[in-house]
């Protein structure tokens, strides 16, 4: 199956456990470079025989030399013969004979008759790709990223260094040759290239995936590149060897911030099952089963019916003995999916607080469940902003805030804050559950520049701290002047 349409948090769950002894504790987007490569190239065309001709050529080799009879057996116009006669005989491929007026088929001729193609020396441009992580020249591909989509979509470039941007003389025919007959679906190519005399080269990118693991109970991390939806092996390798992990700025800092954060505001039961190894490592456990599952149904063709079933009744069990927990782990690519279960099933109350808001995670789809959820009564509480001075330091984008104030016109069950100096990050739906975290909620998708850092939390859904937390964060925020506008 074709993993190109799965979300990044899809592809960090299909992952997941790709390295044993190790835990996912981060991912994120990151802009592959490539360069799209227009190539002005001498070739050698190989073309099909002009049918005129093709018939001259034919009747001269079957022993018809007279052009008087060639025009009466294939009943061409005399100038249309004329033309196409002296044509063949310019490129050597009929002779006249001496003193008879006659024409006759040179080797040449009969060589073209049989390859039933002509070959003509011509300029030509071609179009190829250019890998410089691997070195190597690859077809075109769809879903090219420019310099300002990375920005826009708050993608982190990945540079290419100065010694492996490509130059002509390190682009090889062969390779291009190879390249062209893959776009060619495997037929014989129609030309051969005899040089490549100038290139333009324009550098674009690829989505991508990079997945932090960390050895339990250590510091040592490994970092695999996921390419459409797959862990790409080489693009691995050869970005390790450029020092990848210095790129994303790896650090930590997730599970401790949310458990210091749950001792923080007087929680210390809630704070020691958090706090408690063999608890999470059996939640974790317990996540592995349903994660199996989740993978086995991506791939199902990997597994008899048999195996399947199993699998799903190992699911099963797991998601009802999790949801006995009142404290559990959360996976950083786990918060996506609480985010939009949050917006879809909050039937009351929902609080968001996150210190940026990016409009790549804050678009169309989000806002479209936003006000599905006022639209169904629910009372929306946003706090945002972590910089004292959003003129000089700016947390949110302009074309976010306007929409939410266009929301807050409408809706009066919509009430958004700008905090300044928050470093919270709160999920609250209901009475159902309170989420403290490291993982920016409304921006985590929206920052080329933000570090990978390991940004898991934890899920609280005893009732009576929920509704603590909800009433605190609600009284907070309704006592602060309206966000800027």
């Amino acid at each position: 199956m074709s993993f190109t349409a799965l979300q990044p948090e899809d592809v960090a769950r299909l992952h997941a456990d790709a390295h044993a002894g190790y835990e996912l504790t981060s991912y994120g987007e990151i802009g592959l470079p490539f360069f799209e490569i227009k190539l002005q190239a001498q070739i050698l065309d190989h073309k099909p025989i002009d049918p005129f001709a093709e018939f001259v050529l034919r009747a001269a080799a079957s022993g018809i030399h007279d052009s008087s009879e060639m025009q009466q057996l294939l009943g061409l116009n005399a100038r249309v013969l004329e033309t196409t006669l002296v044509s063949l005989i310019a490129k050597d491929l009929l002779l006249l004979a001496p003193g008879a007026g006659e024409v006759l088929i040179t080797a040449a001729g009969e060589q073209m008759l049989a390859d039933a193609v002509q070959i003509e020396p011509e300029s030509a441009q071609l179009r190829i790709v250019f890998d410089p992580m691997l070195r190597d020249v690859i077809e075109p591909f769809g879903d090219y990223l420019q310099p300002r989509d990375l920005r826009d979509l708050g993608v982190k470039e990945i540079s290419v260094p100065k010694k492996l941007v490509p130059e002509l003389h390190q682009i090889d025919l062969r390779d291009v040759e190879r390249v062209l007959k893959q776009i060619g679906g495997g037929r014989e190519q129609t030309s051969n290239i005899l040089a490549l005399r100038s290139m333009r080269r324009f550098r674009v990118y690829r989505p991508a995936v990079a997945l932090i693991f960390q050895a339990e109970g250590a510091t040592d991390v490994v970092v695999d590149v996921a390419l459409d939806g797959q862990i790409s092996e080489r693009h691995t390798k050869a970005l390790a060897e450029l020092g990848l992990k210095r790129k994303l700025g790896l650090g930590h800092g997730g599970d401790e911030h949310a458990v210091r954060r749950l001792a923080e505001i007087h929680a210390p039961d809630l704070s020691r099952i958090a706090s408690d190894e063999q608890l999470r490592r059996e939640v974790r456990a317990l996540k592995r089963t349903i994660r199996a599952r989740e993978v086995a149904e991506l791939v199902p063709e990997q597994l008899d019916s048999a195996r399947m079933a199993d699998l799903k009744a190992r699911a099963v069990h797991a998601q009802d003995a999790l949801g006995k927990a009142e404290v559990v782990p959360i996976e950083t690519y786990e918060h996506p999916g609480y985010l939009a279960d949050a917006l879809q099933n909050s039937a009351e109350r929902l609080v968001v607080v996150s210190p940026w808001l990016r409009r790549a995670v804050m678009d169309d789809d989000f806002m479209r469940r936003l006000t599905d959820a006022l639209e169904r009564g629910v009372s929306v509480h946003i706090g945002w902003g972590i910089s004292q001075d959003e003129a000089t330091e700016p947390n949110a984008d302009k074309s976010v805030i306007r929409r939410l104030d266009e929301l807050s016109k409408r809706y009066a069950n919509l009430n958004v804050r700008r905090l300044g100096g928050v470093h919270a990050k709160i999920l609250i739906s209901d009475s159902r559950y309170v989420i403290v975290t490291s993982f920016n909620w409304l921006s985590f998708r929206g920052d080329p520049s933000r570090t990978f850092r390991d940004e898991r939390g934890t899920l609280i859904s005893r009732a009576a701290y929920v509704d603590d937390e909800a009433e605190s964060w609600i009284d907070r925020l309704t006592s602060l002047p309206r966000s800027p506008s």
